[in-house]
């Protein structure tokens, strides 16, 4: 109960004087207010900051989201439909196109996305040509034909920026190659391609800046052996992703590992023969028997039973 006193106590002494009668800016402030508004606002301006990067980041995945979607379902209507189906081959025999098949994309795989608009934009004619025929016009959707000049563009930026790690991709999945050599410079030539320019559109360096953040978190840990691998590679021996002294550790690391092996390699070949010249060496003695030995082989058999008591096998004995 003491205790509580004087803590009521204390904070009666100290509390800040209250004078309604003035204005906000003359009333008494704690002897830190001056710091604690400062780092008021401070944080303020971080939390604006964030929130406005947050919606940023939002507008950019919806709109890629609503160009995805609006090609994904003229894509569908193409699948769907049988009529619409056989106007686009009309289309592409006037047109001179390639007949293919539009593709339809998975969402969980991003290769298929990035075929579905690879082809849309191949196809792109004879797909404005099949949407304004009037075979077809009434029973598409007005939605179906939202795909302006604009979005074209954006897919085909979209189409130049992933295009490289298709390619990666493809490369890497090939199983009759070696691939740990190609790790390094491949993810290196990404970062690159991944660097964002003045003229890009929002989508376009918010993607590049997205995919090198995450990209450059990938293989740190063996960092050091994709190097090596890369620097044992002929086609990457020079190693031009690298710069000059992330060079330079890579060879004497090299240098270094090739001389331990030589140095093991002479140990181990001075380890065997010396158990080899173990091996062959005998004791005087031992080389006395069998001299005896090969002596009494060549010996005729009469002298060999005088001098062990007439046993043709005596010599096995001595």
């Amino acid at each position: 109960m003491e205790m509580e006193s004087k803590h009521v106590l204390f904070l009666t002494n100290n509390q800040v004087e209250r004078k309604p009668e003035l204005n906000e800016d003359k009333q008494e402030k704690p002897a830190n207010g001056g710091r604690s508004d400062k780092m008021k606002a401070y944080n303020k301006l971080k939390l604006l900051k964030r929130q406005r990067k947050k919606l940023e980041r939002q507008e950019v995945r919806m709109e890629k989201e609503m160009f995805q979607g609006r090609v994904r379902r003229v894509v569908s209507f193409f699948h769907r439909s049988t009529l619409a189906n056989a106007v686009l081959k009309e289309k592409q025999k006037l047109l001179d196109l390639p007949p293919h098949k539009l593709i339809q994309d998975v969402i969980t795989r991003w290769n298929s996305s990035f075929d579905m608009v690879e082809r849309f934009l191949e196809q792109q004619a004879a797909v404005c040509a099949a949407q304004l025929d009037q075979k077809i016009r009434k029973s598409m959707k007005n939605d179906l034909q939202t795909l302006n000049e604009e979005d074209m563009s954006t897919a085909e930026e979209i189409i130049q920026l992933l295009r490289p790690v298709k390619t990666a991709t493809t490369i890497m999945c090939e199983e009759a190659q070696l691939t740990i050599s190609v790790i390094a410079p491949l993810k290196s030539k990404l970062i690159e391609h991944f660097s964002v320019c003045e003229d890009d559109m929002p989508l376009i360096k918010e993607m590049k800046q997205t995919m090198a953040k995450e990209l450059k978190h990938r293989y740190t840990d063996v960092q050091e052996v994709l190097n090596t691998a890369a620097a044992l590679d002929a086609r990457f021996k020079t190693l031009p992703f690298l710069c000059k002294e992330e060079r330079d550790a890579t060879f004497k690391n090299i240098i270094n590992e090739a001389a331990h092996l030589w140095d093991q390699k002479e140990d181990t070949q001075a380890h065997d023969g010396t158990a080899m010249e173990e091996t062959h060496t005998t004791h005087p003695s031992e080389e006395a028997c069998d001299d005896e030995l090969h002596a009494s082989e060549y010996v005729p058999v009469s002298k060999k039973n005088q001098s062990n008591g007439g046993s043709v096998w005596g010599h096995i004995h001595c």
